[in-house]
C-alpha cells in the first residue's frame, strides 16, 4: 500500500512496546497500515487538528489514540522523546520558514534517543521541465497558482528544499533525502482507488486556491 511503502524506518516493526506518532496526517490510512505492521501491544498516536479530527472512524483500535492540536501547539510533556517513530506529511506548507524551522525541531524533540523521524512534503517550487509541462499541462498551471498563492501569502514554497536543514538545525543525524515522483489525477495514478482520492486532492487544491484568492487583497493574486 502507499502509505506503507512511504515509510522508511530501519526499526523493528514487531517490538512489543513500539511507540508511533503521526502528526498531520488528515486521514488515518497511514497509521491503520502501520497498525497491520505493528503488535496489538505497540502505542499509535493521530495528532491532528479538531477539523481533521472528524476523519478519524468512530471505532478505533485500543493502543491508537487521538490528540487534538494544531502543529504550533505544544505537545504534551510526557511526550518528549518517548516515540521510536515519528511521521509527519503534507503540514509545513502552512507555515513559513521561520515557523516551519520550529515545527520541526518540536517534533524531533519527541523522538527517543536512537529513533526516527520522517518529513514528506510537496515540492511547490514550480520547477516544472518543458517535457513535463508538456505531458501535464493542467497541473503545471495549477501548480503555478498554488506557487502564486503561497507567495502571496508570505509562505514558504521551497520546504521540501529545506527539510535537512531543518532536521539538521534540531539536532539530527544520519539525515537521508528521499525524492518521490507520484502518479496523480484519473489518467495518470496508478491505481482506480488512487485515481479517485488524488482527483479529489486536486479538487481540494482548487477550493483552497479560491478561498485564498478572496482573503488576498485585491490585484495582488486572482484565479
Amino acid at each position: 500500500m502507499l502509505w506503507a511503502a512511504i515509510s522508511h524506518f530501519p526499526i523493528d516493526y514487531l517490538y512489543p512496546a513500539l511507540r508511533v506518532l503521526a502528526s498531520g496526517p488528515a486521514d488515518w490510512r497511514w497509521l491503520e497500515n502501520m497498525a497491520a505492521m505493528v503488535p496489538d501491544t505497540a502505542t499509535l498516536v493521530w495528532a491532528d487538528t479538531e477539523a481533521n479530527a472528524v476523519l478519524m472512524p468512530s471505532s478505533l483500535p485500543p493502543n491508537m489514540n487521538l490528540v487534538r492540536k494544531s502543529i504550533t501547539e505544544p505537545w504534551p510533556a510526557g511526550f518528549h522523546q518517548s516515540f521510536d517513530v515519528v511521521s509527519q506529511r503534507m503540514t509545513l506548507e502552512a507555515c513559513d520558514s521561520n515557523t516551519a524551522q520550529a515545527v520541526a525541531c518540536a517534533l524531533f524533540s519527541l523522538v527517543k534517543p536512537g529513533g526516527w523521524i520522517q518529513l514528506l512534503e510537496c515540492d511547490h517550487s514550480g520547477g516544472f521541465t518543458a517535457e513535463q509541462r508538456l505531458c501535464c499541462p493542467r497541473t503545471a498551471e495549477l501548480c503555478d497558482l498554488v506557487v502564486s498563492s503561497m507567495n502571496a501569502m508570505g509562505k514558504s514554497n521551497q520546504h521540501c528544499r529545506d527539510l535537512k536543514g531543518y532536521l539538521r538545525a534540531a539536532g539530527a543525524i544520519d539525515i537521508v533525502k528521499t525524492i518521490m515522483v507520484l502518479p496523480v489525477g484519473a489518467s495518470k495514478a496508478l491505481t482506480t482507488e488512487l485515481q479517485a482520492s488524488t482527483t479529489q486532492d486536486l479538487l481540494s487544491v482548487v477550493d483552497d486556491l479560491r478561498e485564498v484568492n478572496q482573503s488576498v487583497q485585491s490585484g495582488k493574486f486572482r484565479i
